[in-house]
């Protein structure tokens, strides 16, 4: 039914919702009505779309919901007020506005992938309920600062700060498990991150786009100057690629694999010990590294395939323990995959 302006539905389970604005698409200001028939309503999806004229917005105490998409691509909306009553905020729901500030309250617990993509937002306070930071979610923003991750939120979705000047990154609590692919890709100002030993995965890129594209989690952060991983990290695949300024980054003890250009471009690394559970290294790892010059392998018989590029490496250090045949193979291995003789010296106590 539609009343002043707008039109609404009604259910029992989910009481009254605004559907759609039917005012003059040219409105530049709009105001939303208290109540409905003196009950809340939430706001549906789309509600707003094609209103490119709307400069700012109020939403009313006892909204619980603004649904995908309420007010996407609203070209000049550069103010909006969340009301304290808020739990969701849903996908894409102001994304390309001209939002340059906006306070989440702090009961929200849901924002959906893309809610401000491409906005203007220069700063962001996470809600302590919040449980997830959904894809695309920051994407392309001029986001700056430090971001706290709320303790509760379990995963960071893909893409979700891609593109931002966030210069760190703090987490709260130790509840999120998963960061995936491109989380914080292009974050060239990035410079701090502490990543939580609860982390169990950083998500690897999955088919030709991802991988074509670097979709790595900290792809091109270029003032990333080191890291310590997660003890739990089983799997890396590029992660470093692009990072210019990393000097060191610690590697967990029960990593099982590296895979796709980890230290591509990372200009100024020049330590590296690799766990004993990586049995490969692939040709891609090291390509154009300048500083490398040496590296420890905790697993002397590695597979070793010929390195891409100029790798500056000139000692491998091997644990103590190693028999002089396994030290002889990995040799011949090491001329083999950096064409050039490589020191192989044993670790001291």
């Amino acid at each position: 039914f539609e009343n002043n302006g707008f039109i609404y539905s009604y259910s029992e389970k989910e009481g009254y919702t605004l559907e759609k604005c039917v005012l003059p698409i040219n409105s530049r200001e709009i105001e939303l009505p208290k109540t409905i028939n003196n009950k809340p309503y939430d706001i549906g999806g789309a509600a707003f779309v094609g209103f490119n004229y709307l400069e700012e917005i109020v939403i009313p105490e006892g909204v619980r919901e603004i649904d995908d998409f309420a007010f996407s691509r609203c070209s000049k909306l550069n103010k909006v007020t969340l009301p304290n009553s808020l739990i969701r905020i849903g996908h894409a729901c102001f994304r390309r506005t001209i939002i340059n500030k906006v306070d989440i309250p702090w009961g929200v617990e849901v924002i959906e992938g893309c809610a401000f993509e491409e906005t203007k937002i220069t700063s962001i306070y996470l809600p302590l309920k919040i449980r997830s930071v959904g894809a695309y979610t920051f994407k392309n923003t001029p986001l700056f600062g430090t971001i706290a991750i709320p303790e509760n939120v379990e995963y960071i979705g893909e893409n979700a700060f891609e593109n931002t000047f966030i210069s760190e990154v703090n987490f709260r609590g130790a509840s999120i498990k998963k960061i995936k692919i491109g989380a914080f890709r292009e974050c060239k100002s990035l410079e701090k991150i502490n990543l939580p030993n609860s982390i169990e995965e950083l998500e690897t890129p999955i088919g030709e786009y991802n991988i074509k594209y670097s979709s790595s989690c900290f792809y091109n952060c270029q003032k990333l100057r080191s890291l310590r991983m997660p003890k739990k990290i089983k799997k890396l695949w590029g992660t470093f690629e692009g990072c210019l300024s990393l000097v060191s980054v610690d590697l967990p003890e029960e990593l099982e694999e590296l895979s796709g250009p980890m230290f591509h471009n990372c200009h100024k690394l020049n330590k590296l010990i690799i766990p004993k559970g990586v049995n490969k290294l692939p040709a891609e790892i090291f390509y154009d590294n300048r500083e490398l010059k040496e590296i420890t392998l905790m697993n002397p018989e590695i597979i070793l395939q010929p390195i891409n590029g100029q790798a500056p490496i000139e000692t491998v250090y091997i644990p103590k323990e190693t028999n002089l045949i396994t030290l002889a193979k990995l040799v011949s291995k090491m001329k083999q995959a950096f064409g050039k003789d490589v020191k192989v010296k044993q670790l001291k106590d």
